[in-house]
């Protein structure tokens, strides 16, 4: 299994480490109105794990206090002897900004809200399974990208086009891009703007592929490789919203009278995880 990303959040500066957690202390004492010190003190505990064995003991990290009665406790303290990975965590729970995550997620998510509820619900899944279970947020963000391309392509939107709702994500985003006039072909004067398709084909075949073997999607065998690189899974969720969000714009500058204008509801960005 791929499971080493210890290494990709031990290599971040310590300098932007003391920084955020500066503003996670900050926020903390901040976000919670009544019982401040009763409430961080629970919030952290939330992120705490153990387990206690014979002479033997172990936990995520540890909970210092200022008082013997370990009731008041010393965030700064705690939140410095934390690994990265979870004050990144913390941080993008909070919605504070962490690096290599971006805000098209939750532009995404808006574009989702309005043309598929379906597909809104699959990406939201996708969004809090990250860390969890990062191979079942790749299925699901396959699932969107599938899900938002054919919102997009089927029904009253598009009339005689050549499409199978049961295609492949690479099948379903050839068809798009032969509709937008971005297919990639030998014949096409702006070779430059026809990579940018290849790109997206290449894009949308390995989400795809991983979907497909680095995941439980089709069952697998005790031997197989299974991703479960959280990293991985935020990039591949990032990618998929990328994608999403520049193929429904596009489309709706060249479609304008054949997309419905619906109401969006704004989706919070604290309600992202990364």
């Amino acid at each position: 299994m791929i499971t080493d990303t210890n290494s990709i959040y031990d290599s971040l500066s310590p300098r932007y480490m003391v920084g955020l957690i500066n503003q996670i202390e900050e926020t903390l004492w901040r976000v919670f109105e009544k019982s401040k010190y009763k409430n961080v003190r629970h919030y952290i505990n939330k992120w705490h794990r153990h387990e206690e064995n014979y002479n033997d003991y172990w936990e995520n990290f540890r909970i210092f206090y200022t008082d013997e009665e370990k009731k008041q406790i010393d965030l700064g303290e705690t939140l410095h002897n934390m690994p990265n990975e979870i004050i990144i965590r913390i941080a993008t729970d909070l919605g504070i900004d962490t690096p290599g995550f971006l805000p098209v997620v939750t532009t995404f998510r808006n574009v989702l809200n309005d043309k598929n509820s379906n597909a809104h619900e699959s990406f939201s899944r996708a969004i809090m399974n990250v860390y969890e279970n990062p191979h079942d947020s790749i299925s699901l963000a396959n699932s969107t990208l599938e899900a938002i391309i054919k919102t997009l392509l089927e029904g009253n939107l598009i009339s005689s086009v050549d499409f199978n709702p049961k295609d492949t994500l690479y099948q379903q985003t050839s068809a798009i891009l032969k509709k937008l006039s971005m297919f990639p072909t030998k014949s096409d004067k702006y070779q430059e703007i026809i990579k940018i398709g290849s790109s997206l084909l290449t894009i949308s075949q390995n989400i795809e592929t991983l979907r497909s073997t680095k995941t439980d999607a089709h069952g697998r065998m005790p031997k197989d490789l299974v991703l479960s690189d959280s990293i991985g899974a935020v990039f591949i969720v990032n990618s998929v919203a990328t994608v999403g969000v520049f193929l429904a714009n596009l489309f709706e500058v060249k479609y304008p009278d054949k997309v419905e204008s619906n109401q969006v509801n704004d989706i919070n960005i604290e309600d992202i995880p990364f």
